[in-house]
């Protein structure tokens, strides 16, 4: 898949005091707010839009496999 950079703005200090106090506990801003973004799209995007990007994605590249039974997330998958 592709991506693209996200810009935001947020005030210098907080930011500095956020990044300072993160790396105290060995945490990445980077990383976390990339988990915070999974989360909003799993929150938000329907499982029909999942299944069609993960669709066109794979197929662009010519792998794509269905999966069966319960627990299979998108029922889609890109193979290997």
């Amino acid at each position: 898949m592709k991506n693209t950079t996200l810009t935001m703005s947020f005030n210098a200090d907080r930011l500095d005091a956020l990044t300072y106090h993160m790396g105290k506990k060995e945490a990445d801003l980077q990383e976390e707010l990339k988990d915070y973004l999974q989360k909003l799209y799993e929150k938000y995007v329907p499982q029909a839009m999942v299944i069609s990007i993960v669709l066109s994605s794979c197929s662009d590249l010519g792998f794509v496999e269905s999966e069966q039974g319960e627990g299979s997330g998108t029922g889609v998958r890109c193979r290997d």
